[in-house]
């Protein structure tokens, strides 16, 4: 991969996120600053960090388009209470200070976020509290 791919140039957010995360940085020692503060590694997670959540999908881009098109609204999604959880079972970290804590799902060919079945399923299932096993079913949902 060439040397000058990095967060500015890039247009697979997955990539960025694994890959790119923990790319080798001269004054940067990850594993001998695990769960200590140092200020080499504290500012280079802030500003890595501050370039992925800054990352915006190019507007012009196919996908983008054809939803556009298709719709013709922007997609916006909205989360009520308690929330939606996703990640947290993936890890993604070294224990350094500073660094993202969560992981995230991102299609492989895309580099496009993404909420895994599961953790929609979690939430559908939350929201209609009652049990089949109380009504004496023994059927798997």
């Amino acid at each position: 991969m060439p040397k000058n791919y990095t967060l500015q140039n890039a247009s697979n957010l997955g990539w960025l996120f694994y890959k790119d995360y923990y790319r080798q940085e001269p004054n940067v020692d990850f594993i001998s600053t695990q769960g200590k503060e140092s200020d080499t590694t504290a500012d280079f997670f802030r500003k890595t960090n501050q370039r992925i959540t800054a990352y915006q999908l190019n507007s012009e881009s196919p996908l983008v388009a054809a939803f556009n098109n298709h719709f013709g609204t922007p997609l916006q999604l909205k989360t009520i209470y308690p929330g939606l959880i996703t990640g947290s079972g993936l890890p993604h970290q070294t224990g350094s200070k500073g660094e993202f804590k969560l992981g995230f799902q991102f299609d492989y060919t895309t580099g496009l976020p993404y909420i895994p079945g599961s953790s929609i399923k979690g939430t559908l299932r939350s929201m209609f509290p009652f049990s089949l096993k109380d009504k004496g079913s023994t059927k798997r949902i």
